[in-house]
Formats: structure tokens, sequence, C-alpha cells
């Protein structure tokens, strides 16, 4: 084997262990041989652009391009492309090659273009890998969207873990049932997935991250092995993560290498799979046990002349039976008392809802005006999702039909 082929995680695999299950989708499995013949058949694409469907297709271009030293920006392709330089090529999978640019979710902004080198997503795997103690046995399933690094990484830990991943578009049914099939042991979700399962899993390890789950106990005591993560595009994925077996509460601790520590209260963080250091606008502390994040610093209105916490809002009403997600957002208080807080609710039609209980917050802290409606306003950014509300000075708007004998139970009040 070349020089290139030694750094070259698949080829080193199907040298290894040319039998190994490497791969799996509603086409069928690949063992780790099969795999690289594959990538090795046909040559990488032209420009950098690759559309991230939750196909084989997309596996195949993203590990063709890595075998050839280049890079690949990645995107939906339900939207524009990106329009970024053209990436720089270098000598197959050394430290500096450039594998990937991805983008931020935008939820509080316009997204950011991250690039994810070699080293970083090896770093990052080896992190993760050492925690779960991946091996040859595990089948990670990905159902996360591949233009974004929490889906993207789970292909970084399957190449240097050596374990298979299994790909498939997120439907809540079919997951459901893969889940329970006894043939998936890891899968990474984010919370709105989580709602939306069904059955009980047959798996050892159900990672949680790219929001704080509302109540992971109950969760964990339903059956679910819940490992709660933390960590961003530009930490590529996880920088903290919950050991296996652990009950999900109280800090989640650091990854094997990785330091942090809290800057004007909010989090900042260094380690092998991140660029000098990096800086986020999440407020939380660090301990020698771990991380605890308390909310997005660029998330807080001032209501009533009081700071308002939005992440730390839509935690307590998530938290409520009936409730899948909820969302906050500050509007100009008519009364001029800074802003009006209002929120926007998810519902689960299957699930007997309560009378909101909203004692654990203080005053300001309550919604003044409550939205219900359909998830879209999940995808947006802040100022559309401020949008949403114009045209309604309601206490209570319903804009989903169905779900009106749900808000009735909510808030009996109003009757």
């Amino acid at each position: 084997m070349s020089g290139s082929g030694l750094r070259d995680p698949l080829a080193a695999w199907a040298a290894a262990r040319p039998d190994a299950l490497a791969y799996r989708d509603e086409l069928g499995s690949l063992s780790a041989a099969a795999l690289d013949a594959l990538v090795s058949a046909a040559p990488p694409s032209d420009g950098d652009l690759v559309p991230a469907t939750m196909e084989r297709e997309t596996v195949l271009a993203l590990l063709r391009r890595w075998r050839a030293g280049r890079g690949a920006v990645l995107h939906d392709p339900s939207r524009t492309a990106p329009i970024l330089p053209p990436l720089p090529r270098a000598s197959p999978f050394d430290d500096a090659q450039l594998l990937a640019v991805v983008h931020t979710s935008g939820t509080t902004g316009t997204p950011k273009p991250v690039t994810i080198s070699v080293r970083a997503a090896r770093a990052a795997a080896s992190g993760v890998a050492s925690r779960l103690a991946l091996g040859p046995e595990d089948v990670w399933l990905a159902c996360l969207p591949l233009e974004h690094v929490g889906g993207l990484a789970i292909l970084f830990r399957a190449l240097w873990a050596r374990c298979a991943i299994e790909l498939r578009a997120f439907e809540a049914r079919a997951i459901s049932n893969r889940l329970g099939s006894g043939e998936i042991s890891l899968v990474s979700v984010v919370p709105t997935m989580l709602h939306r399962l069904v059955g009980a899993p047959k798996v050892r390890a159900a990672i949680v991250g790219g929001a704080p789950l509302a109540e992971p106990m109950r969760w964990y005591d339903a059956g679910w092995p819940i490992l709660r993560s933390y960590g961003a595009s530009e930490t590529c994925a996880m920088i903290a993560l919950d050991p296996p077996g652990a009950a999900p509460r109280g800090p989640i601790p650091l990854l094997p290498g990785i330091e942090a520590w809290t800057e004007d209260g909010k989090i900042a963080a260094r380690g092998p799979q991140i660029e000098g250091v990096w800086r986020s606008s999440d407020l939380g502390v660090v301990s020698a046990a771990g991380i605890e994040i308390h909310g997005r610093a660029d998330r807080v209105i001032i209501s009533g002349g009081k700071k308002v916490s939005l992440d730390r809002v839509e935690q307590a009403l998530a938290a409520h039976p009936g409730v899948v997600r909820a969302l906050c957002v500050g509007l100009p208080d008519p009364e001029g008392w800074g802003e009006l807080l209002a929120a926007w609710i998810e519902l689960d039609p299957a699930r007997p809802p309560a009378p909101w209980k909203l004692d654990g917050l203080r005053p300001e802290e309550r919604p003044r005006r409550f939205v219900y409606g359909v998830a879209d306003a999940f995808k947006l950014g802040e100022a559309a999702r401020r949008a949403l509300f114009a045209g309604s000075a309601s206490r209570i708007e319903v804009r989903d039909p169905a779900l009106r004998a749900h808000v009735a139970l909510m808030h009996p009040e109003d009757r």
C-alpha cells in the first residue's frame, strides 16, 4: 500500500478487514472492500459543490473527492447553492487537507461557512470513539442531514473508528422501526426528531444534540439510552458527551483532549479538532465535571426592565406535557416596557395536553402571546420568526385548526 493509502482510512479498513460491514442503506449492504472498490471505480466530480442528499451517491461523491485530495462544499439541494472560492487541493489525507465546507444552521443569523480539515475530523472521531468504545460490531444510524456537521461527522467516525453506518432520510415511523430492529447500535438525533419516534429502541446509545433536550431523565426513565452532547460546526461536532450508561443529568463531560472555560460567562474551548480557540455565544458553567449550558447570550431580551433568556423559557415550555417544541421571540411592547415575550408552540396531537403551569418562570419570563402552528417556524432565522407574529395582537392564536381542542385545554381561563 502506498503512503497515501496508509493514510486513507477506508483503504486501510478494506485491507485489514475486507469483509466487515461498512455501509448500509435502502439499496443494501456494502463491506469495507466493496465500498472501497466503488470509490475507486470512478473519478471525483468536477467543481466543489456536492448536493447533500441522503443517498449513496452523496457518500460516494465525498469519499472519491477525499481520496483525490479534494474537499467538498456540501449544500442542501432544495436551496440556492452557495458561491465560494475554489477549494485548495492537498496530498490525500494529509492533516491539512480540507475535507468539507459546511454551513452553520443560521437560526440566530446568516449561515456561516465552516471548513473541516483531516486533522480536525480525525481528532473529533477519535474523541467520540474513545468515549463510546466504538468497534467493528457497531452500526450508527445516520439520519441527520449531511450538509450540517452533525450528520457529516458520523461518516468521519465510521471511517476512522471502523464502525458501519446506515444512511436513512428521517421519516419517523421508518426510523422507529429501524431502532427497534436490533440491527442498529447507535443513533444521532435532535430533540424534535426524538419527540416523533415511537416504540422501544434496541440501541446502546441515542445521542441527542443540536439543541437542549427538555427533561432528558424522562426519556432515560422510559428506556431511551439518552446521551447528551454539546458542540458546534466550528468544533467538528461534539466537544462534550455523556458516557454510555450514565444518567443524563448534571454537567456534560468533556471529550478527551478538550479544554473549556468561560469568558464573560460564555463557553470557550480549545483542542485537537479546533482551529485555535473557539469562542461561543453560549452562556454556561465549566467545572471539573464538564459543561452546563444556560442558553445563548445573543438570545436575551429586556422585558419589564429585566433580562429574559429565550432559551431558558423555551426549555421550560418544551417540558410541558403535549409540547414538542417552543420557540420564543421578543416583540416591541406597545406599553413601552422593552420587549413583549411571544411563544410559538408546536404540539403533538397524539399526546394529551394539560393546562399551562408556569410557576417555575418569573413573571417577566411568562409569554404574553401564544401562537400554535406548524413546525416550519423552527427553520427560520430570528427576523423571519418575529414576522410570524406580525398582524396579530391576540394573546392566543391557533393557526392549525386541528389543535383547537388541545389549546382550549391548555388555556382553560380563556374559554
